[in-house]
């Protein structure tokens, strides 16, 4: 049997080899398929399938590194596959060049020279946009960046600059200067080109979600140029306190504090929203569970509440105000202080036995 098709399904030809005992002669540029079918296909070259060895193939859903390197290895076309995998040290393992890997990197830190060997190993162009740190020789750092194989990855000398005191206290807002650190030695040093959240800026100050609203970039510049030299805070804004703060939110955002800010920033404060209106220390205080769990951990207690002590109808229970007057004590260390008694409570009150 002869197949002239010049695009062939593996399972097709699986099927056909099973069907007949004669050779199935195959004249198809591309083979398409699982992993599994193609090295099932592939592996009855020579035994009832003739003709495969230098045709294209494409893979269709995901494949690890080891998959995508088998398949490598049966013809002397180009592999067309998504991996699955997005750590460096994985995707290291590609054993091939120029096949047509889609790969998206998940480290935050990468190395720069062994960024610029995985793009070597792909036509198509890496998703490099979870990186904030690359870490080598700012010449291997500079290709990178210049690299039309890898997507998502940018060096703003002004983002750079509002990630570190240092630089803006050397440079103010001189972005050439800062530019040159970094590729002279921002990347040597391990540097974050990027670890500036303007949303968090923002969501930060009132003033500023007033001036400026949504916008990211005038957040960035007012920084640089005011926000350092005036001492503001890059980031006092509890985005997982305001997601507690309102159930909606709780449903429509889960414990997803990125989306919290960016909730907050574009629609939360036009909206008159409060930004915390939630009891950690309270939440923790009314759930001896939680108190043996989590301790003073505030963050891990509102995730908590997020997550678990919302949907499980969990309420604040603890009455500050009773415990210190429970407590003559504490009433004369902490006076009318709710948060201090609230601490106090979970980090001794509670393993002492005291009346609440």
């Amino acid at each position: 049997v002869t197949l002239t098709d010049t695009s062939l399904a593996a399972d097709a030809l699986n099927t056909t080899n099973t069907n007949t005992t004669g050779t199935v002669t195959v004249q198809a540029t591309t083979v398409t398929g699982t992993a599994g079918n193609l090295v099932t296909a592939y592996g009855a070259q020579g035994f009832g399938i003739d003709g495969l060895g230098n045709e294209a193939i494409k893979a269709s859903g995901t494949l690890t590194v080891a998959q995508a390197n088998t398949l490598a290895g049966l013809t002397n076309g180009a592999v067309t596959s998504t991996i699955t995998s997005g750590d460096m040290t994985t995707l290291a393992g590609l054993s091939e060049t120029g096949h047509a890997h889609t790969i998206t990197v998940t480290d935050k830190s990468v190395v720069a020279s062994t960024l610029n060997t995985l793009d070597g190993k792909t036509t198509v162009a890496i998703d490099a946009s979870a990186i904030t740190t690359i870490t080598g020789t700012g010449i291997d750092a500079k290709v990178a960046f210049a690299s039309s194989g890898i997507s998502g990855l940018t060096f703003d000398a002004t983002s750079y600059l509002a990630s570190y005191s240092d630089l803006l206290s050397a440079f103010g807002s001189d972005t050439s200067a800062a530019q040159s650190h970094y590729f002279a030695s921002g990347v040597s040093e391990g540097r974050s080109f990027d670890s500036f959240d303007e949303s968090s800026y923002l969501a930060s100050h009132t003033d500023l979600l007033s001036a400026f609203g949504t916008n990211t970039n005038a957040a960035l510049s007012h920084y640089i140029n005011f926000g350092f030299s005036e001492s503001r805070s890059t980031d006092s804004f509890n985005e997982f306190s305001y997601i507690a703060s309102h159930s909606d939110l709780i449903k429509a955002l889960g414990a997803n504090g990125e989306e919290g800010t960016a909730h907050y920033v574009a629609h939360g404060y036009s909206e008159g929203r409060t930004n915390d209106s939630f009891d950690e220390l309270g939440y923790i205080a009314s759930n001896s569970d939680l108190i043996t769990a989590f301790g003073t951990d505030t963050i891990a207690a509102t995730k908590h509440y997020i997550t678990h002590g919302y949907s499980e109808g969990r309420t604040i229970t603890f009455d500050a105000e009773s415990y210190l007057n429970s407590n003559s004590d504490l009433r004369n260390a902490f006076g009318n202080d709710l948060d201090a008694a609230k601490k106090h409570f979970v980090e001794h009150g509670f393993n002492e036995g005291r009346s609440i």
